[in-house]
């Protein structure tokens, strides 16, 4: 994964309308960048444990209910 902080001093469209289109142009400097790798596991399917504590409330939910009727 790559990643880089880029600044311009002024956005390139509002050069555009205050200059003629294209008669000025804003260099983007890199000010920072950054390499690096995210590890990911290979087990399970990912968001698994939300879609079963979801199911999980909502059983505890229904049977709350109908306890109370």
């Amino acid at each position: 994964m790559d990643a880089k902080l880029n600044y311009r001093s002024a956005s390139q469209k509002f050069l555009d309308e205050l200059f003629e289109e294209g008669a000025v142009v804003a260099p983007v400097i890199e000010m920072a960048g950054a390499e690096g790798t995210i590890e990911v596991p290979g087990e399970g399917v990912p968001g698994f444990e939300c879609i079963f504590v979801l199911i999980s409330l909502l059983a505890v939910a229904y049977l709350v209910r109908r306890r109370e009727k």
